[in-house]
């Protein structure tokens, strides 16, 4: 892989520092953070992990009149999964304080992990004061199965809440015979939780358009949308403008949280708006899909459709 290739595979690229880190105690953090987290979790909560996220050298890149990029550096982010809420404390430097972040797992609306080469995110959307709010999370890509699991556990709860019933006889996984290898085996093999069924699926190729007749620039890069008796679930590839496709990134909709889906023409192509709502906050997530998918993402959504 040329060094273009990488610095232009996605948004951000290239991690440099230390991988995370689990604990299996709050006393085995600092001392100012093991006291900080006594304080904020209450008496009758449950801590599920704790994990230690270290600061990551990123290549951030901007798009507008000018391609621009560079260098920075993300936060030192510990976080405490409990029973109720995920808590997460940054550090922006040694010595700073922490900015403590409070997610009730009732409240979030939707989940992101991504990785791309060594590269990896966790992304959550939530509701809170009647607005959405986002945090996101750094690390190496070798930590990924801690976050993994952070997500699980986030999923579980909220499938305990819904009262969501597990799949007790077939999963439906042949649905997934004719996806690219690569979706196939993740989607059956990680994706989807052990009594998760897929119920219906839609797999749109990467979308690309010409410029000046000869030069093509993707415009959505490969998708596989899945309904399953819990969520919504979508897997596509990085958006790597050097033609890579180094990466894969995972999102989770719990069906709670879903409040209408609509469909509509984008410029010779399909845009499904998926909506999710939490008391007064609404986070809307659009993606694009060919001509030829509307039926199929009709008949998905027709009990989220006006």
């Amino acid at each position: 892989m040329g060094r273009l290739d990488e610095i232009l595979s996605g948004g951000r690229s290239r991690v440099t520092h230390g991988f995370a880190t689990p604990h299996g105690s709050l006393d085995e953090l600092d001392p100012s953070l093991t006291a900080l987290f006594h304080e904020k979790i209450r008496p009758k909560e449950r801590v599920r992990h704790i994990i230690t996220a270290p600061s990551q050298t990123v290549l951030e890149k901007r798009e507008g009149f000018q391609l621009w990029m560079r260098w920075i550096s993300t936060p030192t982010c510990t976080l405490v999964l409990t029973d109720q809420r995920l808590l997460i404390a940054e550090v922006d430097q040694p010595g700073a304080e922490p900015d403590l972040h409070f997610i009730p797992l009732a409240d979030i609306l939707s989940m992101e992990l991504g990785k791309i080469l060594l590269y990896a995110w966790m992304d959550l959307s939530w509701a809170a004061d009647g607005e959405v709010r986002r945090q996101r999370v750094f690390f190496n890509t070798v930590g990924e199965y801690l976050f993994h699991q952070v997500v699980s556990d986030i999923c579980r709860s909220r499938i305990r809440r819904a009262q969501r019933k597990p799949s007790t006889t077939d999963r439906n996984l042949a649905i997934l015979e004719n996806l690219p290898y690569k979706f196939k085996n993740i989607i059956a093999g990680r994706l989807l939780l052990p009594d998760e069924a897929a119920q219906s699926l839609v797999f749109r190729k990467a979308i690309w358009n010409r410029m000046l007749g000869v030069f093509k620039r993707m415009t959505a890069p490969a998708q596989a949308l899945l309904l399953t008796n819990y969520h919504i679930l979508v897997m596509r590839e990085d958006t790597g403008h050097a033609g890579s496709n180094y990466g894969v990134i995972f999102r989770y909709f719990p069906l709670d949280g879903v409040s209408e889906a609509v469909i509509s023409e984008d410029g010779g192509l399909v845009r499904l708006e998926l909506r999710m709502r939490r008391d007064n906050a609404q986070e809307n997530v659009g993606m694009l899909f060919n001509e030829g998918e509307r039926q199929a993402l009709s008949a998905i959504f027709s009990r989220w459709m006006e």
